[in-house]
């Protein structure tokens, strides 16, 4: 087990540091924190991107692409993005040097240990929009954030606070999360994911149980979405292992359902957002009692309490509700948490209006984006999309769905899924389906019904089938060379275009605003 605080001392001694895919969301949070320290920070990448222009602010030099001569005698530290290869020519310079390398999850585990408090965000959903929702309630400390999403409020992906709390989305594809636990910690739900990282969904669930059973054995808080039926088999599978009940004591769970610690009871939307209710669970009042340590002490102020988001979504009000109880277990109470949480902003690339097509009103074309790339996260979009018509469009206008699917092992994992996804989607009037966005894989090693892929085949592969088996119409393939041609032939007055995808499908929704 590496001693954090000891990596920390070392990285703080480091003449300079050395940053490979600095310009990735998750890596670039970390070179401002720790430029923030006063170290010797730089970095390279394979291409710049949005976040060049934020890091160079900073001061930190960014070195594009990757070059060996980016890393010279000076270099005494390389910390590595997830998304690095094992044949990349400055990993491979660093380790002929025998330069220190560690990875950005371990990197960010030994700055944490600078904090007095920490609160990690993690789940296969609602990470980003979640964490920047508990920083928005939390506001009032003055925390530092280090978000997987640029916030709309800062613009930026890190906001530098004060060393009294940390508030950080903590990573589950890889794993780091295992590394990254808070005082107070958020699961915000469990979908079988990232299984080219972890082998298998057997893997993939100890992995949770494992972090469940360290937060029980630490003492930490958990807040947990308990509607989710990857936790309702962990909940079973940690009582086969005799879990004590009492060690449940930290554990709050949260969602719809009667049987939840906090449940959600009412809900309204308006043109303003979404106003909803709590109650705390019956059986947990009736253990109210002061003179004990007992998590309803924390949380009874939530009883018949009503809060306000501004933004859309059943999902959201289900982020919102764990970043509130981050903020009962804080201290906060109900009119702090209330105002924190209704200054919410948003995250870039969640629901992001975009403008109209071309700049022109007159047709009132609108453009949206959001990063969803998982058929669950796709539908959650849609849902998000009847209620913008319903109350800013007057319920006017078709909805045309362009989806970029992420990475061939998603895509071949989830291939039914989708088919499942894109027949369900009743209000979307026409869906494109546009090539993978590799992320850096290799296609021929993922199959689809014994077929190898490749990324145009793929999502070929995937509307033939829909269209043969007759499963819904108004389903096409879009190529990107094409793609402002093929949109133009189906494009009507109050169309509502929504671009989904966490590759670069931005750039080819933002071809749909200045063309």
């Amino acid at each position: 087990m590496i001693n954090f605080s000891h990596l920390w001392s070392l990285i703080n001694s480091s003449k300079k540091i050395h940053m490979l895919g600095i310009c990735g969301i998750g890596v670039s949070a970390l070179a401002m924190l720790y430029s923030s320290r006063n170290l010797n920070v730089q970095g390279s990448d394979k291409e710049k991107n949005y976040i060049t222009e934020i890091l160079e602010k900073y001061g930190i030099n960014v070195f594009i692409p990757h070059n060996d001569s980016n890393i010279d005698n000076d270099t005494e530290l390389v910390i590595v993005s997830s998304a690095i290869k094992e044949d990349n020519i400055e990993l491979i310079k660093a380790k002929n040097n025998n330069i220190k390398i560690i990875s950005r999850a371990e990197a960010l585990a030994a700055i944490k240990t600078t904090f007095i408090n920490t609160i990690s965000i993690t789940g296969t959903h609602g990470k980003t929009t979640t964490t920047a929702m508990v920083a928005s309630v939390l506001s009032i400390f003055n925390p530092t954030v280090v978000n997987g999403g640029i916030m709309n409020s800062t613009n930026c992906n890190l906001i530098n606070g004060s060393n009294k709390l940390l508030i950080l989305e903590s990573d589950e594809s890889d794993g780091s999360f295992l590394i990254l636990k808070g005082n107070i910690n958020i699961i915000t739900n469990i979908e079988e994911e990232h299984i080219d990282y972890y082998g298998n969904t057997e893997n993939f669930i100890k992995t949770f149980i494992d972090f469940i059973i360290s937060l029980i054995n630490d003492r930490y808080h958990l807040i947990v979405f308990g509607d989710d039926k990857y936790f309702i088999k962990i909940q079973s599978l940690l009582e086969e292992k005799r879990i004590n009940k009492n060690s449940f004591e930290k554990i709050i769970t949260y969602g719809f359902n009667d049987y939840n610690d906090v449940i959600i009871k009412k809900y309204s939307t308006s043109n303003k957002g979404i106003f909803f209710e709590l109650s705390i669970n019956n059986n947990l009042l009736s253990e109210f009692d002061l003179s004990k340590e007992n998590k309803i002490n924390d949380i009874i102020k939530l009883n018949n309490s009503n809060f306000f988001i501004p933004c859309y979504g059943l999902h959201n009000i289900e982020n919102a509700t764990a970043a509130i109880i981050a903020g009962s277990l804080s201290g906060l109470e109900t009119n702090e948490i209330f105002n924190g949480l209704s200054r919410f902003s948003g995250v870039k690339r969640r629901f992001t209006f975009l403008g109209h097509l071309y700049n022109m009103t007159s047709k009132n074309i609108s453009i949206f984006e959001d990063y969803a790339h998982h058929p669950t996260e796709i539908k959650s979009v849609v849902e998000i999309t009847d209620t913008w018509k319903k109350y800013h469009n007057q319920g006017m206008g078709r909805i045309i769905l362009i989806i970029q699917p992420h990475r061939y092992s998603r895509f071949s994992q989830c291939y039914e899924k989708f088919i499942e996804c894109i027949i369900s989607l009743n209000t979307v009037d026409i869906i494109f389906i546009m090539p993978i966005f590799e992320a850096g894989e290799n296609p021929y090693e993922y199959f689809i019904n014994n077929n190898r892929i490749n990324n145009k085949k793929a999502s070929i592969l995937l509307v033939n089938e829909i269209l043969e088996k007759k499963l819904r119409k108004n389903v096409f393939f879009l190529e990107e060379k094409k793609f402002l041609i093929n949109i133009e032939k189906v494009i009507e007055p109050n169309d509502i275009i929504v671009c989904t995808g966490a590759g670069d499908i931005n750039k080819y929704a933002k071809l749909l605003i200045k063309k």
